[in-house]
């Protein structure tokens, strides 16, 4: 079990989950910027669910509420939110990145 910080996520660092991919563990990549912001470069394998419709996708993107989910976003607030939403919808297993940033190892266009 993870112990929530203060955010409502338990962090996630960028090695952690680039060896995460690289067992090619199953879980749910989030990045809850805006399309354009999305557009400009996202870490490989992201899904695109900005903040602005998030409750309304969420829960068609990642149906099982169990389910292991990594979030990420331009500086680690919207994140936090979304972290903290997915809380309250029964979400048990909600990862934090922060800020994207953070992760040097490449992104995709």
């Amino acid at each position: 079990m993870f112990l929530f910080n203060r955010l409502g996520a338990a962090k996630i660092t960028p090695q952690e989950l680039k060896e995460m991919m690289e067992r090619k563990e199953k879980f749910t990549l989030i990045d809850v910027r805006t399309p354009q912001e999305f557009m400009t470069g996202h870490i490989p394998g992201a899904k695109n669910v900005p903040t602005s419709s998030f409750m309304d996708k969420i829960e068609k993107v990642v149906p099982k509420k169990d389910s292991l989910v990594v979030l990420y976003c331009q500086s680690g607030m919207r994140s936090a939110q979304a972290a903290r939403a997915m809380s309250q919808l029964g979400y048990g297993n909600v990862k934090n990145l922060g800020a994207i940033s953070k992760w040097s190892f490449g992104l995709k266009k």
